[in-house]
């Protein structure tokens, strides 16, 4: 038995601690420290001599409580293996008879074997800190990130889905649309219901323009592709139509470097491309009925009077 005089001092040491004998699993309270009185809303006379799971439970209302299992084997570690073993932030809530409820706690708990002259375990010193409040900051600056990123991404996903030219992104060699802006939902002309099918069930009209291939390179080398003035054959409203573009296949990369999806922005160009075309086709026609023209003619440019075309020998 340990005697009253040392009783006495390790009841008075500062800091949180408890001295169990080792009968596991029942872990008898020899003596306890004021301060760990304190933290745990006790009295001496009422936790000396009885079990530490007889004074201290999980708390029923926490389902996924750990608190005695992994105590339990924390201190049984110790007297199997004669040596120090701790656990760190260890939830194990701490029932307050003020409130008559259970208190949020986070604990670091070291326990440390006491040997006897034959080697054996004869006491645990069991020290525990409080680490509730740096638990309770951290959580709430991670709530706080959290905010602050999910704000982030609503304001960049309201700018992509504003913007006036096409943007998508696909997901996984299958290319399943994950997201698409309203200005390619416009340009596909295949209605808002798209979200979550592959690339290839929406658009099959584009098997054998080489479009598939294109994306499948991106997302196998993760080098991005750049077109320019494209020709796109889209079914739209039922009807196979010409388009032409510039668009990027631009590869997504996961935080460990690897493709998990290729993004696709466009310009929808059909206009600038057929107008390009319609005056080169002017400017042929007009060449053409000069040389057919059944009289002679030259037309002359610059202040040097060069002669562009001539039906003349």
């Amino acid at each position: 038995m340990v005697q009253a005089e040392l009783l006495a001092v390790f009841n008075s040491l500062p800091g949180i601690f408890i001295l169990l004998q080792p009968d596991t699993p029942r872990f008898t309270i020899v003596a306890a420290t004021d301060d760990y009185l304190a933290t745990t809303y006790t009295k001496r006379n009422d936790i000396i001599g009885k079990g530490l799971f007889e004074i201290f439970t999980d708390n029923p209302h926490n389902e996924t409580a750990t608190g005695r299992k992994n105590i339990t084997h924390s201190l049984d570690h110790v007297v199997q293996n004669k040596q120090l073993h701790h656990l760190n932030d260890q939830r194990f809530d701490v029932y307050n008879p003020f409130k008559k409820d259970f208190e949020f706690r986070v604990w670091k708990l070291y326990s440390n074997p006491v040997l006897d002259k034959s080697g054996e375990v004869q006491y645990i010193i069991h020290r525990i800190e409080d680490s509730t409040g740096k638990i309770t900051v951290d959580a709430t600056e991670q709530a706080e990130n959290i905010r602050r990123l999910e704000q982030s991404e609503q304001q960049v996903r309201a700018i992509i889905e504003s913007a006036p030219f096409p943007i998508g992104v696909y997901v996984g060699r299958q290319m399943r649309i994950q997201f698409l802006n309203q200005s390619i939902i416009d340009v596909w002309g295949k209605g808002p219901d798209i979200i979550g099918k592959t690339y290839f069930e929406v658009l099959p009209e584009l098997e054998g323009q080489k479009i598939y291939e294109q994306l499948d390179q991106v997302y196998v080398t993760g080098i991005p592709i750049h077109k320019r003035n494209q020709k796109v054959n889209l079914v739209v409203n039922g009807e196979l139509q010409p388009f032409y573009f510039n668009y990027s296949f631009t590869p997504l990369f996961d935080s460990e470097g690897k493709v998990y999806g290729v993004m696709n922005t466009a310009a929808d160009v059909t206009d600038l491309v057929l107008a390009k075309q319609q005056v080169e086709q002017s400017e042929l026609n007009f060449r053409s009925m000069i040389l057919q023209a059944p009289v002679a003619m030259c037309i002359l440019l610059g202040p040097d009077q060069r002669k562009n075309n001539s039906d003349m020998g």
